[in-house]
């Protein structure tokens, strides 16, 4: 992929990120942590959906 310096590419982004993690330590870590969450966030929800309709799976029936 050829780079060409889009302002909201994602290439760009990375770059820019890459550079503030020399000056700036903590600047990576708050995206790591956010995406952690939220994926914490999803799981539990479907864990609570699954709960929720647990009475209207369907059993196996005998061969």
């Amino acid at each position: 992929e050829v780079s060409i310096g889009m302002r909201g590419g994602i290439g760009r982004m990375l770059i820019q990120l890459a550079g503030q993690a020399s000056s700036d330590p903590a600047a990576p870590w708050a995206p790591t942590f956010g995406s952690i969450a939220l994926g914490l966030i999803a799981a539990g929800t479907v864990a609570v959906i699954g709960v929720g309709l647990k009475n209207y799976r369907r059993g196996e029936a005998a061969a």
